[in-house]
């Protein structure tokens, strides 16, 4: 009666659960798509689809033990492999990291201030407000100085339009003293959101801690005349196109503009790779290493760990579950700890190894400085590793 009774209260609970599962699925699917991810979100409402498929049915019962070793392998090592794979058709590198969006965006929001124009402020109290006092650069022909309105600072963040100045020559002998700097800094998230507006309709920006100055867009497009997302540098007027083959902002003449963009670019890296002679070289050396090294610590553990097992599972040995015990501390152990210990170790002129090289044999093998000893230490420190399992 009561595993009955288990087995009913099970199956009504299961639905609710379900039931959650399914809408907590939906609206991360929805934020993805929302987000702009729909690959993404096809993905992941895909595979929580299944998921729920699985576990919600009883046919599918040796699945609930797969999926998970399952899912791990598809995170984990085939993404890992077909989005490096997918890496190599492209660009990507340290100056193409953006997508075409993200780098037009970047360049639209760069700015130049004019220095030479910039006005000094203080800020005033004013009962429970403060007033912004600008005053004109040092050498100026008009030495008018403007004052706002009492400016609740806190809330200037929602303000939309720019603060209207006035000339602050009846103000002035009104004004309290100045805050001080601390004071100032205190407010510099408000004071950076803000805009003024002066009386001949120039509209200044935060610029620094004790100055509001013009910001002027370096780029803007450049026009109906170029749908293809052209940019125009306002200071010489010069057209920047996107160029789709080699994935940056150019002009005719091929003058480039940092950052780039992530473009495909077919086999023209595997062709570099092959063909190019400054590429070749390094990469045919470093891919014969690749696979020497592989298999070195593939030999070299196996011998280790085979002779050593032979070793342990003779009957005779006393204390043999120790020596076990003792020889599967290296695989036990995190590898990073054992790489920095291992640093340690190798150290040419503190390490305790090579105290030990130098104490019988006289010598201090510069470990880190050597491509053949470090090549070397490296497969000492990988059979370390690996040799347990």
């Amino acid at each position: 009666m009561r595993a009955r009774a288990k087995t009913r209260a099970t199956s009504w609970l299961k639905w609710p659960v379900m039931m959650a599962t399914t809408l907590a699925l939906l609206w991360l699917t929805m934020g993805l798509y929302g987000m702009g991810q729909a690959v993404l979100a096809v993905v992941v409402l895909a595979f929580g689809g299944l998921s729920i498929y699985i576990y919600a049915s009883a046919r599918t019962l040796a699945w609930r033990y797969l999926l998970p070793g399952v899912a791990g392998m598809l995170v984990f090592v085939a993404f890992p492999l077909l989005y490096t794979m997918q890496i190599g058709f492209t660009n990507y590198s340290a100056s193409n990291l953006l997508s075409f969006e993200r780098a037009r965006a970047y360049l639209l929001d760069q700015a130049t201030v004019d220095e030479d124009t910039a006005l000094g402020f203080t800020l005033h109290t004013d009962g429970s407000a403060l007033r912004i006092l600008l005053r004109p650069p040092e050498g100026a022909t008009d030495g008018t100085q403007y004052v706002s309105s009492p400016l609740a600072l806190d809330k200037v963040v929602a303000r939309a339009e720019p603060v209207a100045l006035q000339a602050a020559t009846q103000i002035l002998p009104t004004l309290r003293p100045a805050l001080s700097l601390r004071d100032v800094l205190a407010h510099r998230d408000a004071l950076m959101s803000l805009k003024l507006a002066l009386p001949g309709g120039r509209v200044v920006s935060y610029i620094g801690v004790r100055e509001f100055g013009t910001i002027e867009p370096l780029w803007e497009p450049a026009g109906s005349a170029h749908p293809d997302g052209s940019l125009k540098l306002r200071t010489t007027g010069t057209v920047y196109t996107p160029n789709s083959e080699t994935g940056f902002f150019e002009t005719v003449p091929g003058e480039r503009m940092q950052p780039g963009f992530k473009v495909g670019v077919g086999l023209t890296n595997y062709t570099r790779m092959m063909f190019d002679p400054d590429f070749r070289g390094p990469f045919l050396s470093i891919f014969i290493w690749t696979v020497i090294f592989a298999g070195l610590t593939v030999l070299f553990s196996t011998i280790l760990g085979m002779t050593l097992a032979v070793v342990l599972n003779w009957e005779a040995l006393r204390y043999r579950t120790l020596y076990r015990t003792l020889l599967f501390l290296p695989y036990a152990v995190p590898g990073f700890i054992s790489i920095l210990i291992f640093k340690g170790l190798f150290n040419q002129n503190f390490g305790e190894i090579n105290a030990i090289l130098n104490a019988v044999f006289g010598i201090r093998p510069a470990w880190f400085a050597d491509p053949l000893l470090a090549k070397t230490m490296i497969l000492i420190v990988n059979t370390w590793l690996g040799y347990p399992y």
